[in-house]
């Protein structure tokens, strides 16, 4: 079955990507061959296992307009044509290109039910209109798909109780990642000591990391911790500007709502819309101290060599999650060998043995006592390492993944549109 996925490249990803790889003199395939072995994300990880169960697949990358443009120089006949849709021109000529019955789009949010209402009309092959919801969504954002995944329970049983189709798709661990490390790097795993660390943003400009921020705070005062994030670049202009913006735009949106605009006609403003998911906002400052502190973010396959050399990684949802577990990192560093310290979660005993396969906490305390004790104990650190990763490849890869997705897909075929 012919499925074409719509994903996006993390912008800061594919920056540094490129500062690393000169395209110039590749063809398409071999461009984007060198950015999915790099292994970032969800890059290229459902190619092989929907492709072992009959699925043909192709993935292109809507907000990388290098490799977009690259495509378009090799294979688009007609330059000219579906201009109208402006930005989305070269995902148009995509979808005529390669002509799929399945569409996956990972983000709704840009794909939203205008674009989509464009693509039925043009493309009235694709049987089956699919997208994955992993962050806070209205019901016309997504009204025009005919399956939603998601990794969260509560999406999920929203969109059952609103007459929705909806599937479970847990995030997952691309094997292909170990083959990479065994070539690319001599691990060095021997018992030695263990060292603390946390990866990811720290954004403050929404209501995403705001508990992240304090226990990052609070366990940089009280136990070593190595932070890598695009917050090294954060500077002290950007951001105070970062702060007036968001307040302005909160201020503007809740004076709208009160003279009588609606939420839904409010997300769809440019710039602004987005602080319709915000009460409010209270300007804050980055911690300087926890500044001073921070790293150089790492992506793909050099996140991944640091995680495999002895790391406690430091974990912990977004707050949007609630009270279930299941982002991308507990399994990305798991499927590696380090060992995770994450947040006690309802449902996290559906994925690893809370304590024997990851460590788990419930407070900033008990987070930090539970550091101090996996640093002071490698021989314990490295057993609880093991077993998650064990159980991380055992459970919880792409191919197990993919028979959620195909049984999504076959209801949607099944029932028609």
């Amino acid at each position: 079955m012919k499925t074409l996925i719509i994903d996006g490249n993390y912008p800061k990803h594919f920056q540094f990507f490129y500062l690393k790889h000169d395209t110039l003199k590749l063809d398409y395939r071999q461009h984007y061959e060198l950015l999915i072995d790099d292994h970032f994300g969800t890059n290229g990880a459902w190619n092989e296992p929907l492709s072992d169960i009959g699925y043909e697949v192709t993935e292109v990358y809507y907000n990388n307009k290098i490799l977009q443009e690259h495509w378009r120089r090799e294979f688009a006949d007609d330059t000219d044509k579906f201009s109208s849709y402006k930005e989305f021109q070269i995902i148009f000529l995509q979808i005529q290109y390669y002509k799929p019955e399945v569409l996956y789009i990972t983000n709704p949010h840009v794909f939203d039910e205008v674009v989509v209402s464009h693509i039925k009309k043009e493309f009235p092959f694709i049987k089956a209109f699919a997208c994955y919801l992993g962050s806070p969504y209205t019901s016309r954002i997504i009204s025009e798909y005919d399956i939603c995944f998601t990794s969260l329970d509560r999406y999920s049983n929203d969109l059952y109780n609103a007459g929705m189709r909806a599937q479970k798709l847990p995030h997952a661990f691309n094997k292909k990642i170990l083959d990479k490390l065994s070539i690319n790097t001599e691990l060095t795993l021997a018992n030695g000591q263990y060292q603390l660390c946390f990866s990811g943003g720290m954004v403050r400009s929404n209501d995403m990391h705001i508990t992240r921020l304090e226990y990052l705070e609070y366990l940089h005062k009280n136990v070593p911790l190595d932070i890598y994030s695009e917050t090294f670049y954060l500077t002290l202009l950007d951001d105070i500007k970062e702060n007036i913006q968001k307040k302005s735009a909160v201020i503007l949106i809740n004076s709208l709502k009160k003279i009588g605009f609606s939420n839904d006609l409010l997300s769809r403003l440019p710039l602004v819309g987005t602080a319709t998911r915000w009460d409010k906002y209270e300007f804050r400052l980055f911690p300087a101290s926890l500044k001073k502190s921070i790293q150089p973010p790492t992506y793909g396959m050099e996140m991944y060599e640091m995680f495999s050399r002895n790391k406690i990684i430091f974990n912990i949802h977004v707050d949007n999650a609630g009270d279930e577990a299941g982002n991308m990192r507990l399994f990305e560093a798991t499927g590696v060998g380090a060992c995770m310290l994450t947040d006690a979660k309802a449902n996290l005993s559906e994925f690893f043995i809370p304590d024997e396969e990851v460590v788990v906490y419930a407070s900033k305390e008990e987070c930090v006592e539970k550091a101090k004790w996996l640093i002071a104990n490698p021989g314990d650190c490295r057993a609880i390492a093991e077993a998650g990763k064990k159980r991380a490849l055992r459970d919880h890869t792409y191919k197990n993944r993919v028979i959620n997705f195909s049984d999504g897909i076959k209801r949607v075929l099944a029932k028609g549109k």
